[in-house]
């Protein structure tokens, strides 16, 4: 039931807190007690207009009965066109044109609910929180933002809308902890998947930019989703939206739009294919759009290089018989994960001043019996230019961690049955990874406060538990594959894993999506694990743990006859008839 009482008269941070103020002046005595800077009261004058009873505001606006609209409500909350700078004058004659109508309707003993269908609801929520635009021309990075310019183009019942629709109801009661928008989410994902395999069909209409994006939007809602704990639909969207890449050719994504989605379709397989130690589809040029001066090009080339080794490294040394063809290519392979730490070295010292973060606060407060809910691990805080900077220092501090794994279970399976501990490379990884991790963990607090309420000062912020901040959905997901691979590095400390997967479990719980939740199940510790494998002490993970499709095996619904090439119209309708046979079931 919805509280129509007396509006609250407390401070900002009582509020906040969900405690009784004691209205001090000019700040609360709680606020002095918790030695917190009180942040101050609201307007009297806007608690005067927006409170009050039910009575007394159906008197203030002389309404009894229903209200309905479409109108009104297509003018002023769903604009014809979506754009990402909101022209001032045409909301102000949105409002004004509103006000008029208002007056037009509301007659003595009318109501007017304003409150939209959960659709645009959703719709709304999936904008505002898991789309992110960039803020700077060079180094800037969004997120989903590509959405926008088709969510203003397609029709209503297109493959695009249908598959926004699925992923806006999907993250929108995730978060808001509301079951029964999934069945619906649902079932927009199945019309969604079969007007795809139905443009796929069609040669003109898989060449459109819009069938990529609306597959894109289906890895987001598998993400939040994860249908059964299992990444299979999550995976098999990702190599869907990569070989329809392969197919329609790096040349077709031309426009800024379509290198967008280029662009994300790259990061998105860089990520799936570094985990799953699966080498990089070499029939497409991934660098094509990226200048080759750019910096992002030199960072994208080591994350694509480092995909490559890892998938290398698993052929060489996992239990291969100790022969001279073999160690040759077990020192070949050290060498070339010793160039390409070297590499990422050189790239991250060219980064220029305005791209480097920049310490905002030491925080030396003891929190080690909160360390999984609370927002900052001690010691320092760093701050970033944006979100896209912060997530790309952080990818390439965790390409680092992963490089150093492998170069330990190639010095491992040299020095193998000698401890590998007491060799230098560990002693140099050990530095430089601790060094890394602490930059991840340093980093999280600013994610965090990203867009957060500006009123309240930033040592409160910075000091206050995570579930009084409400962590955007794009955040979220930038977070997680660093907080994954630094939780489960050898080398962090043990407050740092508590830290680490205390916000993975903040994400899966809070935000809402569930891909974080399979992260904590299937976590395991980093290169040590992986040694003990290579030299047979640990069973190989032929038989992954649950929700982990084999190595050795393709992903769920991922066509088997023969690989997409260009020109040839890709198969990708395997890859949604197993996800249609179990939502229907």
């Amino acid at each position: 039931m919805v509280n129509t009482g007396k509006p609250s008269t407390g401070c900002h941070m009582c509020r906040k807190r969900r405690i009784k103020c004691d209205e001090g002046r000019p700040g609360c005595m709680r606020c002095q007690k918790s030695k917190r800077a009180c942040p101050g009261y609201r307007d009297p004058l806007q608690l005067r207009l927006s409170g009050g009873a039910k009575s007394a505001k159906k008197q203030r606006y002389g309404c009894t009965e229903g209200y309905d609209s479409p109108d009104i409500f297509s003018r002023v909350f769903l604009p014809a066109e979506v754009s990402p700078i909101s022209n001032q004058e045409n909301v102000i004659n949105s409002i004004n044109g509103f006000l008029k109508d208002m007056n037009r309707f509301c007659k003595p003993n009318l109501t007017f609910p304003l409150t939209p269908p959960v659709e645009e609801r959703a719709t709304c929520f999936f904008f505002a929180n898991h789309v992110l635009l960039p803020k700077q021309e060079t180094h800037g990075r969004g997120h989903i933002d590509w959405a926008i310019h088709f969510g203003r183009l397609e029709k209503v019942n297109s493959p695009f809308q249908l598959a926004l629709s699925a992923a806006s109801l999907a993250c929108y009661g995730a978060r808001s902890k509301t079951k029964s928008l999934l069945p619906k989410a649902h079932h927009q994902y199945i019309k969604s998947l079969k007007g795809i395999n139905a443009a796929l069909l069609d040669h003109e209409a898989a060449m459109d930019d819009s069938i990529l994006a609306s597959i894109l939007l289906l890895v987001s809602f598998e993400q939040v989703t994860l249908f059964e704990m299992s990444l299979n639909g999550w995976c098999s969207h990702i190599e869907g939206a990569v070989a329809l890449v392969k197919y329609r050719g790096e040349e077709s994504f031309d426009t800024p739009t379509g290198r967008n989605l280029f662009n994300s379709v790259r990061e998105l397989m860089t990520i799936h294919y570094m985990a799953m130690a699966k080498p990089i589809e070499p029939s497409v040029d991934w660098l094509y759009h990226i200048p080759a001066n750019d910096l992002e090009r030199k960072y994208a080339m080591l994350n694509l290089r480092l995909v490559d080794l890892r998938a290398e490294n698993n052929n060489v040394t996992i239990q291969v018989p100790r022969t001279a063809n073999s160690t040759v290519r077990v020192v070949e392979l050290l060498k070339k994960a010793k160039t390409l730490e070297k590499e990422y070295r050189e790239w991250y010292n060219t980064l220029p001043s305005s791209s480097d973060s920049a310490m905002a606060w030491v925080d030396n407060e003891n929190i080690d019996g909160k360390l999984a809910t609370s927002m900052t691990h001690p010691g320092r805080v760093d701050r970033y230019e944006e979100l896209g900077v912060a997530y790309i220092y952080n990818v390439a501090r965790s390409s680092q961690i992963l490089i150093w794994s492998v170069i330990l279970r190639c010095v491992a399976w040299l020095s193998n049955p000698a401890d590998y501990r007491i060799s230098t490379e560990y002693r140099d990884a050990s530095r430089i990874c601790r060094e890394l991790i602490q930059d991840i963990v340093s980093s999280i607090p600013f994610f965090f406060l990203y867009d957060q309420d500006e009123n309240m000062p930033v040592e409160d912020m910075i000091r206050s538990s995570c579930e009084n901040l409400a962590l955007k959905g794009a955040s979220a997901t930038f977070l997680m594959w660093p907080l994954y691979v630094a939780g489960a590095s050898d080398f962090a400390t043990k407050s740092q894993r508590i830290f680490t997967r205390g916000k993975l479990a903040f994400i899966a719980e809070s935000v809402g999506i569930s891909q974080a939740t399979l992260m904590l199940q299937i976590s395991l510790p980093h290169p040590s694990a992986f040694i003990a494998q290579d030299r047979g002490d640990l069973p190989r993970f032929s038989t992954p743990p649950r929700g982990t499709p084999p190595r050795d095996t393709p992903p769920r619904g991922t066509p088997t006859r023969g690989t997409p090439t260009r020109g040839t119209p890709p198969n990708l309708s395997a890859l949604t008839k197993l996800s249609l046979t179990d939502l229907q079931e």
